[in-house]
């Protein structure tokens, strides 16, 4: 695979990124075939974090499905935490190889690599390919937006996802809700639009009632300046019975 040492290298530390103290070891393990691995970079720095999951025996790609990224900014810190939630169909032993860049600079650079471990399959839905990269994405900040969360994990199959935005411009949305599968769930949504403050900020909301426990894909449309239709984003959303109430990773502002 080229690299025979496993962790962080000089690059991780070049762009300020710490490891969450949790994952101080150069090998994650997964517990019933699921993870998460996080890690914390300062907020001023506006970085994009992306990563490569390669089975160590072929080198082959594995990330279609099995990992989530989301980045929220962390509790009671100056930090944003991206966290890569993984779950694995296969078990042996794997390399989460870790990419960083300035949003502004289009090359990554590899800032570590880390062993994965999976004794045992997960038997939990895997993650639509859309939102490996959770949440919105750049053409939804610089049409100004803001959103409360990134990710939005549930044990009831309810939840909500807000966008917010100046009311200059009237706003326009089109959504669909899809899973692994490509099903198509587009009836669990209820969209209302609030104003904050009358003709200067509004907020839609989109309100989900999920019809049994899956991962799903909310995929959000919005009308650019040429009138043409714009993916701004694609939010996870977990619905597990088994997990804590209403989970919701808040969106970096």
């Amino acid at each position: 695979m080229g690299y025979h040492v496993w962790g962080p290298n000089e690059h991780f530390r070049d762009y300020g990124i710490k490891l969450s103290p949790v994952h101080a070891s150069s090998t994650i393990h997964a517990i019933d075939g699921e993870t998460r691995f996080e890690l914390r970079w300062p907020s001023g720095k506006d970085l994009f974090l992306s990563c490569c999951l390669q089975d160590i025996e072929n080198e082959s790609r594995l990330q279609a499905g099995r990992v989530m990224i989301s980045s929220m900014p962390t509790v009671g810190e100056s930090t944003i935490t991206t966290a890569f939630h993984i779950r694995m169909q296969e078990t042996g032993y794997f390399v989460l190889q870790v990419f960083a860049r300035p949003k502004d600079v289009t090359s990554n650079k590899r800032i570590g690599g880390w062993l994965l471990v999976v004794d045992k399959k997960s038997n939990k839905p895997r993650f639509p390919e859309e939102c490996m990269m959770s949440g919105p994405n750049e053409v939804f900040y610089k049409l100004g937006m803001k959103t409360n969360l990134t990710k939005l994990e549930t044990s009831s199959g309810k939840g909500c996802i807000e966008v917010q935005y100046d009311a200059d411009v009237e706003k326009s949305f089109r959504y669909s809700v899809t899973s692994y599968s490509y099903d198509k769930f587009d009836d669990v949504v209820a969209m209302t639009t609030t104003a904050i403050r009358p003709h200067a900020v509004y907020v839609t909301s989109f309100r989900f009632t999920l019809p049994c426990e899956n991962v799903y894909s909310f995929r959000l449309m919005t009308v650019g300046e040429g009138n043409e239709w714009l993916t701004i984003g694609n939010w996870g959303i977990i619905y597990d019975r088994s997990g804590s109430p209403n989970k919701e990773s808040p969106a970096k502002v």
